[in-house]
């Protein structure tokens, strides 16, 4: 059902691992996570969020069937909600980046501009950028974006533009995207998405205790 997709998994407690669906039926989902989950046993209630490249974003309550290394099996699924397909997943940040403005047919760094970039939203596809000038339609940004692991290297197409009191906003297409580097973005938005959320959620348990 949702072989190979990205997710993350959610305890109790907060704590959030990622990883990626191993096997799958109707009523269960094994996660091989990137680290073994210590704190977890058999009966325990987590959250578990996934990004399917046909679903969406597909989140789910379940329990903790068996733990075994990097292994877990949840059950007793409960689907909480579906959001958006792959290509629009979109999560707000307000990132600074080094970056620069080039012209379509060039290659980074050749007779280019360097520039401050804030990228206000990014998805698998597209992004939002703030900049302090002016650009014309197709112009080439290429900019830094922090990932966890590092840097990625990023080229955006602009395709629109408005002038803000903090300078001019663009939406973007990416271009020249590696198959990486579209499933580095594409676990970026989900983590991110699912960090605000826990955010959101303890503020609300905060301001009603």
């Amino acid at each position: 059902m949702h072989e190979l997709a990205r997710g993350v998994l959610v305890t109790a407690t907060g704590a959030q691992v990622d990883g990626h669906v191993e096997d799958s039926t109707s009523s269960t989902l094994v996660l091989r996570c990137r680290s073994a989950l210590t704190d977890l046993a058999p009966g325990a209630p987590v959250e578990l969020q996934l990004l399917d490249e046909v679903r969406g974003e597909v989140r789910y309550g379940a329990t903790v069937l068996a733990v075994e290394d990097d292994l877990v099996e949840v059950g007793h699924l409960v689907q909480l909600s579906v959001r958006q397909r792959r290509g629009a997943a979109r999560v707000r940040v307000h990132m600074t980046c080094r970056g620069s403005i080039g012209r379509a047919g060039r290659e980074p760094g050749d007779d280019e501009t360097s520039v401050i970039v804030s990228v206000l939203d990014i998805s698998a596809t597209g992004v939002r950028l703030l900049l302090p000038s002016d650009l014309p339609l197709g112009t080439l940004v290429h900019f830094e974006f922090g990932v966890l692991g590092g840097l990625l290297p990023l080229t955006a197409r602009v395709l629109r533009g408005e002038e803000s009191m903090s300078g001019w906003r663009y939406g973007c297409e990416l271009v020249g995207l590696t198959a990486r580097q579209s499933e580095q973005i594409f676990r970026f938005v989900l983590l991110t998405q699912g960090e605000q959320r826990r955010r959101e959620l303890e503020g609300s348990s905060a301001s009603s205790d």
